[in-house]
This record gives structure tokens, C-alpha cells and sequence, in this order.
């Protein structure tokens, strides 16, 4: 990070870290001297927390979670520290009746849930900021509530529940809840730490699903358990088997616990990699077009295959020379239904299609699958769907036009003429009549 003199990393495990800027440090976030370690420093960025390991030692969770938090935060500001950004979750909201009313804002009281570990020591946390900053007033405390959030670098136990050779879910109402990408979630840490944010802020996806689809797009078989598995889960955890506690699934089967993300969007300009919950799922299950339609199968497929076999896709001369200055990848995630993920890279006049999401795009379209099929077909225009919110863009307003140059592409082949035109008619064509629409539309 540029501008950062000095790392100190506090932790219990040895640490291990190329850049000489970082200074680790073997310490327990409970010791009353912890203090001494933190002289200099401006902002603390406190992440520990216990959560799966040791959770049946309620006096240890407690100890840890809220007392180690107060001494390390308190032992913080004493040091000369004016800014703590805090990992809390959007579990402080709990998991009871006002989940029922739409995606919860930062505004939301915080219900927690006392039986539970978790919720009751993030709550607990919170509620003593609350005081301390109260009496600090040049203070700036950021808490960041992240949703759940998966990705090659999660804990182990996580990794294999989520993304094991079995996706398995216990049978529940349709609940929906939010994915989020791991490298998103450390982004916006580091966003409110560069902008000294203050406040709460939730971190999290866009579209949250139920789980009844989360083991399609992470391409794994999907075992349903009955609702009398989580009974004897529980009885197998407190016996000592497995480390993730049961009632994790009891709550999520539940309540739907959605949030909105609107805010650290809006005043911290968070844009993650992965928009929606499918989309992170599609990426981490490596199926990012598992979910598309035979239309956009067949559309989308076919000019990817010809990417990969050509380098770009066929163009005019007059298309490569508009092209000719453009550089970088556009991603599209197409929401609905029929979920997928594609990008569009763009060369030095040469277009090409790809399937999943570039990592680093110049902008992202997301849009219902059902809208795009209307686009191609002509029963609604570009304009109308980006006014109407069914096309959100961000990123790079102008790509937008790579999008309609796809479209115009397709409706000029629908109306390609004579004999020389029919192959092209042919897969168009096909293409609506799989998208139930008429071939011939026109333009």
C-alpha cells in the first residue's frame, strides 16, 4: 500500500511476508502489554476473532471475541491511534422477523442472537464502540459487516463444506443469502482504511439466492438432508466432531438474511470483482456459464469457441477501425433464471468473447438474461433498458456501445440478405427460436 511506512502484524502464528515493511509480531490479542506494540502507529485494523476453532469453550469464545477486542482497541487509542476499522458482520442483525421486510441498511437494529456465539459477541463488540467512541471524539471508527464470503484462500473446514466434492444443504424454505468474493471483502477493508471511513457498512453482493442454487452454479452434485440432520449434527458437535458449530445451519434455514451494499458503494466507491452472488459462485465452482439457456448457450458459446480458435471475432473493416483504439475487457453477468457469466476483450481493432469475468474489466454490464434475448429479438432497445434499470453499467460509461454493436450485429444478420445471407439467417434464427421468439425478427 503506497504510503504505508510500517506493518505491524499481531498474531499467535508465525508470520510470513516478502515486503520488509511488515513487522510480525507473536502476541494474543487478550495481553495486557499489547500496547507497547502498537507506539506509533495511526490506524488499527483488528480482524481477530475467533469463529469456528475452540467455539464450544463458551468462557474462551467470550474471553477472546469481546474482552481481547477491548484490549487490543482500547490499548490501541491509548498508543496514540486515531482510527480503527473493525470486522464485524451482518449477523449483528440476527436472524428474526425484520429480515422478513427486505434487505436490511446499517440503520437496522441490532438484534444479534444471544444463544448464539457469534452474533452475540459481534453485538457485544459493537455496542462498546459505541461508548468508546462516544468519549473519543476525534475517533474514527469504520465497521465493516461482510457477508458470508468464500474464495481459494478461506479457512479449510469453510473450503470443503462450500466447495467440497458434494454441495449439501439441509431442506429449508427458499431463504435467500448473500456470497461474497474474499478478495472483495479484503478490498473494502483497505478502501475504508485509505479514506478513514467512519460509520458502518455492510459488504456484500447484489441478487442473494437461496441455497436450493447454489450447488448448479458451483457445478456439484447437490445432497438434500432432511430437517432431522441438523439434530444429529449437533449431537455429533458436542461430542467433538468437526469444528463449524450446527447452529450456523439452523439460523440461515431460519431467517433470509439480506442486506443492501448500496452505501460503501455509494461513499467509499467499493466496486467488487464479483457483482452478484452467482457470480461468485460460478467462480469459485469454475462453471461460469453452467447456468445460461440453450439461446445464450448456443449465441454466446459459439462466439467464444471462435475466440478461442481465430484470436478475436470476425469484424468489418470499418467495425476494427472504430475498434482500433480501445483496450481492455467489458465484463456482461446475466442475471435471472438462467444465470451466466461472459467478457469481451477489446485489442487494437480486434474484439473477442470469453466465458467468465475478467478480473480487472474497464466496466460491467449486468443484466437479466430474458433482457438480452429481448434485445436481440427487438422488443426493447438499449436506451430504454439502461433508463428502465433492467441494464446497470459500471465502470467505463462509453463501453457501453460494445454491447449494442453486439446487438446491431445480430439483428443484421436476422436480415442478412440473399443466398449469401442464409447461413447467417440460419443461426440467428436458431438462436430466437430457442429463446422462444419467431425467427425473422426485424430490426
Amino acid at each position: 500500500e503506497p504510503g504505508v511506512e510500517r506493518v505491524v502484524a499481531l498474531d499467535l502464528q508465525p508470520l510470513q511476508h516478502p515486503d520488509s515493511r511488515v513487522v510480525p509480531v507473536a502476541a494474543d490479542v487478550r495481553d495486557p502489554g499489547i500496547g507497547e506494540h502498537l507506539q506509533g502507529c495511526q490506524t488499527l485494523i483488528h480482524l481477530a476473532f475467533v469463529v469456528e476453532r475452540n467455539t464450544r469453550d463458551w468462557d474462551l469464545v467470550w474471553d477472546v471475541n469481546v474482552g481481547g477486542s477491548r484490549n487490543v482497541i482500547g490499548a490501541a487509542v491509548a498508543a496514540g491511534v486515531d482510527q480503527v476499522v473493525y470486522a464485524s458482520s451482518i449477523a449483528v442483525y440476527g436472524f428474526g422477523s425484520q429480515n422478513f421486510a427486505g434487505p436490511l441498511e446499517e440503520t437496522a437494529e441490532l438484534l444479534g442472537d444471544p444463544r448464539f456465539y457469534y452474533t452475540a459477541t459481534k453485538v457485544a463488540v459493537e455496542r462498546w464502540l459505541d461508548k468508546l467512541e462516544a468519549s473519543h471524539s476525534k475517533l474514527r471508527v469504520a465497521r465493516l459487516r461482510p457477508t458470508m464470503f468464500l474464495g481459494p484462500r478461506v479457512d479449510a473446514q469453510r473450503r470443503r463444506l462450500a466447495l467440497g466434492p458434494l454441495f449439501l444443504r439441509i431442506a429449508s424454505p427458499r431463504l435467500a443469502h448473500h456470497v461474497t468474493y474474499e478478495d472483495d471483502v479484503a478490498d473494502a477493508f483497505m478502501l475504508a482504511f485509505r479514506q478513514r471511513a467512519h460509520g458502518a457498512f455492510n459488504v456484500g453482493t447484489r441478487d442473494p439466492l437461496p441455497t436450493r442454487h447454489w450447488g448448479r452454479l458451483l457445478g456439484r452434485p447437490v445432497v438434500v438432508l432432511p430437517p432431522g440432520a441438523l439434530g444429529l449434527a449437533r449431537w455429533a458437535y458436542q461430542r467433538g466432531v468437526g469444528d463449524v458449530d450446527p447452529e450456523w445451519i439452523h439460523l440461515v434455514t431460519r431467517a433470509p438474511l439480506m442486506v443492501s451494499s448500496e452505501k460503501i458503494r455509494r461513499e467509499l466507491g467499493w466496486r467488487p470483482r464479483f457483482e452478484t452472488t452467482a457470480a461468485v459462485l460460478r467462480e469459485l465452482g469454475r462453471h461460469p456459464t453452467a447456468g445460461a439457456s440453450p439461446a445464450v448457450r448456443l449465441l454466446f458459446g459459439s462466439a467464444a469457441v471462435t475466440t478461442a480458435l481465430r484470436g478475436s471475432l470476425p469484424l468489418s473493416a470499418q467495425e476494427r477501425y472504430e475498434l482500433r483504439r480501445l483496450r481492455g475487457a467489458v465484463n456482461i453477468e446475466l442475471t435471472g433464471e438462467h444465470r451466466s457469466d461472459w467478457h469481451i476483450t477489446l485489442r487494437d481493432g480486434q474484439l473477442g468473447l470469453h466465458r467468465g469475468l475478467a478480473s480487472l474489466p474497464q466496466a460491467s454490464l449486468i443484466l437479466r438474461e430474458q433482457v438480452l434475448l429481448d434485445l436481440l429479438a427487438g422488443r426493447t432497445r438499449l436506451g430504454v433498458a439502461q433508463m428502465t434499470g433492467q441494464l446497470r453499467l459500471r465502470g467505463e460509461g462509453g463501453l457501453l456501445f460494445v454491447l449494442g454493436a453486439l446487438v446491431e450485429q445480430f439483428r443484421g444478420a436476422c436480415n442478412a440478405p440473399g443466398l449469401a445471407g442464409l447461413p447467417q439467417r440460419a443461426f440467428t434464427g436458431e438462436v430466437l427460436r430457442r429463446a422462444g421468439v419467431a425467427a425473422g425478427v426485424q430490426a
